[in-house]
């Protein structure tokens, strides 16, 4: 069968039980033109990311990738947001903390969208993985703010930045009197510093 139409008839079938011939096309034939230059070809990885992720086949997934990134870098940009947002998932439950970080960073200098981002920002804060969030922060913190990308986005960014300089102060990390300058760029509510300063002398509210 021509690889063109045994792609087209790829839709609507379970292509986790398809996986060994279509790995082995899209790995032997990557040059291929009716392959390479399959006009949905982004909708066959993005599905079989999919199917695979669901059946819980994260190894099958990690291998997509792989494929994805060195042999169809024309349509790895417009991909890279699905299946970072499956595999950081997967690696933050397995506590694999070093592969998901890598992940969140290669999806964010390469393309990411917004919403996605938002979901996997707060499960990385979730976990506890505070560096990435706040590299996150720093980098993209001004293109949020002046974008039109999504609204209420510079909210929870602050909110994430502001709790972990407030927790800085408790842990003894940050003096207090340096709160306002690591906030300013965010915005500091006054009346938050004013109870965390009461709290941090020992007042109480």
């Amino acid at each position: 069968m021509p690889h063109t139409e045994y792609l087209d008839a790829l839709i609507d079938q379970d292509l986790h039980a398809e996986r060994a011939p279509l790995f082995e096309l899209l790995e032997a034939q990557a040059k291929h033109p009716d392959v390479r230059d399959y006009p949905d070809l982004d909708s066959v990885f993005f599905e079989f990311q999919l199917q695979l992720a669901e059946k819980g086949d994260f190894e099958a997934v990690r291998r997509l990738y792989r494929i994805l990134k060195s042999d169809y870098p024309h349509i790895f940009p417009k991909e890279v947001g699905s299946f970072a947002e499956t595999l950081i998932a997967d690696h933050l439950r397995r506590a694999e903390y070093a592969a998901a970080e890598r992940h969140f960073r290669e999806w964010v200098e390469t393309k990411y969208d917004y919403d996605g981002i938002l979901v996997v920002l707060g499960q990385l804060v979730d976990h506890r993985r505070m560096e990435p969030v706040l590299w996150f922060i720093e980098r993209e913190f001004d293109n949020i703010v002046n974008g039109p990308y999504l609204q209420g986005a510079e909210a929870i960014l602050t909110q994430y930045k502001t709790q972990h300089e407030v927790g800085r102060v408790f842990r003894g990390e940050l003096p207090l009197v340096k709160l306002p300058q690591q906030l300013e760029k965010y915005g500091i509510n006054p009346l938050l510093l004013n109870a965390v300063t009461r709290l941090h002398e020992g007042e109480g509210f």
